[in-house]
């Protein structure tokens, strides 16, 4: 479970009051939600004072209803690691979105852990991979060899609205595994919409977002991480992430990555065993505020909604478009802008590459330029064969694939027309690696196409209609499936 530092509390401390002062609310949230129909009967006199009995019992039927709809989707996951004897790492949580075992979770839940245990809500276990992972967004797929299993639905997030129930379910502080492994279920509602606590649970400022996240009241404890959170028709509205503590447990505040179209893309390229690529447009921005800010940043007379930037990256897309510090981006590639956080979600769903074209004030003029965006520098880590770096590298399934420098061929003494691409490293507990791939073999075809890049590769992946045979060139292969198989 990702928390709140200590530091970012003292931002929170003057609405921490406010917040607490909710709690009343609970008690009244039944009757204020409940209630529309006795008060469509009220007409110009009072005629229910309260909920009946039989109104309460309706309710516990509807809520009893979701539990049974929702907690076979719902999943305990255990890592495991160790040189020589595997020792439990964490506990964690995950749903089952498709009925042949892809199940969704946080990244932080699966981190690094080389052996991953996934128990059903029936208490039968399996040994799960890694598909894909993704630490920007913090969220990953696993896979279990499992059929006909339930499968959570995916809910449409503008249906989503404050005040609406909302359950948490999951597995916290690992309890079920005492008991018959059935999930938690708590109930709550919906406290807010598009919180940004990147700052707050990213202190250390490593490439996470966590932006636009759902607030929630349902309790959230340790161990919930990865579980979903379902609406009123047992539709899972978002993946429970984080809570704001000082104890350490729930004190009533949770947090979960909404299933928002970007999301459901970013689970699209997971399940595919795809790296997710961001763009990128190499700026540090500050939300446009009331007061001077706004002032001086005006159309025609009209205050500016949109995103100010502070600093322009140097040889950046920004700076080739000749972007700089002050200026106020109000719409980009057809998008108007709210505030820094929506920039952030736009650039980042716009592809890499794209060619865009942005409108921003400076000196109270509206201008126009274009960009084209790159890839988030820090998505993609530096990698390198005996000192030797390997200028691209593309992640498939939990195997980084690369092309080989000359360089390397020398080194190697690999003809240029032997080439191929290097495995230059696999994920412990992936896909990749539960199949045999291993670092530094030479893939030399893909479904008897020659490959040596990585355009290649993508091409003949992409295009394939069956299982995806991978060639080394010890004439080795490797059959992996297409996705949802």
């Amino acid at each position: 479970m990702t928390h709140i530092n200590n530091a970012a509390r003292k931002d929170w401390a003057a609405c921490r009051d406010g917040i607490a002062r909710r709690g009343w609310l609970a008690v009244l949230l039944v009757a204020v939600i409940v209630a529309p129909a006795a008060q469509a009967q009220r007409h110009s006199r009072r005629t229910y004072d309260r909920l009946s009995m039989s109104d309460l019992k309706t309710l516990q039927d509807s809520i009893v209803d979701v539990v049974e709809k929702v907690l076979p989707s719902t999943v305990a996951i255990r890592t495991y690691g160790g040189r020589r004897v595997l020792l439990p790492l964490s506990n964690g949580s995950g749903t089952i979105f498709r009925s042949n075992g892809y199940i969704l979770t946080n990244y932080h839940v699966i981190e690094g852990a080389p052996s991953i245990k996934v128990i059903l809500h029936n208490g039968a276990e399996y040994d799960a991979v890694v598909i894909q992972e993704d630490k920007r967004s913090d969220l990953a797929v696993l896979k279990i060899e499992a059929d006909n299993l339930r499968a959570a639905t995916f809910c449409n997030l503008s249906d989503v609205r404050i005040g609406h129930w909302a359950f948490a379910v999951g597995h916290p502080f690992g309890l079920s595994r005492l008991s018959d492994n059935t999930p938690s279920f708590t109930v709550g509602n919906i406290s807010a919409m598009g919180r940004n606590l990147t700052e707050q649970l990213n202190p250390n400022g490593d490439s996470r977002y966590y932006g636009n996240l759902i607030e929630t009241s349902a309790t959230i404890n340790p161990g919930n991480s990865g579980g979903a959170l379902f609406n009123i028709d047992g539709d899972m509205i978002g993946v429970v992430t984080a809570i704001e503590t000082e104890s350490g447990v729930s004190e009533g505040l949770g947090f979960a990555i909404p299933i928002s179209d970007r999301t459901r893309k970013i689970v699209a390229s997971l399940e595919a065993g795809d790296e997710v690529l961001y763009g990128y447009l190499g700026v540090k921005l500050l939300t446009v505020e009331d007061g001077a800010a706004s002032a001086m940043y005006t159309v025609r007379g009209k205050k500016v909604r949109g995103a100010r930037i502070d600093n322009v990256e140097e040889r950046g897309p920004a700076r080739r478009a000749q972007l700089r510090a002050d200026d106020v981006l109000i719409e980009f590639d057809g998008t108007p802008i709210e505030n820094q956080d929506h920039l952030i979600r736009v650039i980042g769903s716009t592809p890499v590459g794209s060619l865009v074209s942005a409108r921003y004030v400076r000196g109270r003029r509206e201008r126009t330029t274009s960009v084209i965006l790159a890839e988030r520098p820090d998505t993609r880590a530096m990698m390198d064969i005996e000192g030797i770096a390997i200028p691209a590298v593309y992640n498939w399934r939990g195997a980084a694939f690369g092309e080989i420098p000359p360089a390397l061929l020398r080194l190697a003494n690999i003809s240029p027309d032997d080439a191929g691409l290097l495995v230059v490293d696999v994920r412990p507990g992936s896909d990749a690696a539960k199949r045999g791939l291993e670092r530094l073999q030479l893939v030399t075809s893909i479904n008897g196409t020659r490959v040596k890049t990585l355009d290649q590769f993508q091409i003949v992946r992409d295009t394939a209609t069956g299982p995806i045979a991978v060639r080394l060139d010890n004439d080795d292969v490797i059959n992996f499936p297409r996705p949802n198989n």
